[in-house]
C-alpha cells in the first residue's frame, strides 16, 4: 500500500486449490521493517509465518517444531504477535 492508502494488494495470495481457504491473520512488523509474521491455519494447524515485507518467501518461522503447543486464534482484534530488538 502507498502512504496515502492507494494501491492495496494482499500479500499472503490465496490457493484456489483447497477446499476451504486458508486464514492469515494478526500481521506483526519486524523492528527493521523488513519483514512481516502472521499467523495462518494454511497447512492445517495455526503456525507462526513469515514474510519479506513484499508478500515474498513465506515461510513457518518455526517449521513444525511448535505444532505441539496449543496454538489458537479465536478471531479477537487485540494484538498477537509482537517482535522487538
Amino acid at each position: 500500500m502507498n502512504a496515502n492508502g492507494s494501491g492495496r494488494r494482499p500479500l499472503t495470495g490465496l490457493n484456489l486449490q483447497q477446499q476451504e481457504p486458508p486464514s492469515n491473520v494478526a500481521p506483526a512488523w519486524s523492528p527493521d521493517g523488513e519483514q512481516i509474521a502472521f499467523l495462518s491455519n494454511r497447512d492445517g494447524p495455526w503456525r507462526i509465518y513469515v514474510m519479506e515485507a513484499d508478500g515474498s518467501k513465506q515461510r513457518p518461522m518455526f517449521g513444525e517444531r511448535l505444532d505441539s503447543l496449543p496454538l489458537r486464534y479465536e478471531w479477537a482484534s487485540e494484538r498477537v504477535l509482537s517482535w522487538s530488538r
